[in-house]
């Protein structure tokens, strides 16, 4: 599914980052952002500081994943709820979540970025990408049903 709202290198960032590919969605906003000037570029050098920190914390660099998560903390907290599609509120609330933890207790878990047109599983939290939706349609992971509300088929 591709938002209309997000720009496509956005969209692409986005689905590189949630599927753990850190360092390859930092290259690729990084070239987008040695393009643009202004809050469009602090913006972006934000986005890119998170998934730097994210690809520090994996290869086991706690330091260096500390440092680049505050550098970014600090800019993406001055900017609102939701800017270019992103909810910004929301992967606060995910890093926060993910830095909590010792550095061997977050392996098995990947921040995400939530889009405006994303869809997340209600039980389980499972993003849902490119499923169809109708009344039939169920969660890849859990098998929970979608979307709920009366169905005639």
């Amino acid at each position: 599914m591709i938002p209309f709202s997000i720009h496509p290198y956005l969209q692409k960032f986005v689905e590189l980052f949630n599927n753990g590919k850190f360092f390859e969605s930092h290259e690729l906003l990084e070239d987008v952002w040695k393009k643009t000037t202004g809050k469009e570029k602090l913006f972006l050098q934000s986005l890119i500081q998170v998934a730097v920190s994210l690809h520090h914390d994996k290869r086991k660099n706690e330091k260096g994943a500390l440092e680049e998560y505050s550098l970014a903390k600090k800019k993406l907290e001055k900017y609102p709820a939701k800017v270019m599609g992103i909810y910004l509120h929301h992967l606060l609330l995910e890093l926060e979540n993910y830095f909590k933890y010792p550095i061997e207790k977050r392996k098995n878990f990947i921040p995400r970025i939530k889009i405006e047109t994303m869809l997340y599983c209600m039980r389980c939290g499972y993003l849902i990408e490119d499923l169809p939706l109708g009344c039939k349609s169920r969660c890849p992971a859990c098998d929970f049903p979608y979307p709920q509300g009366s169905c005639s088929d």
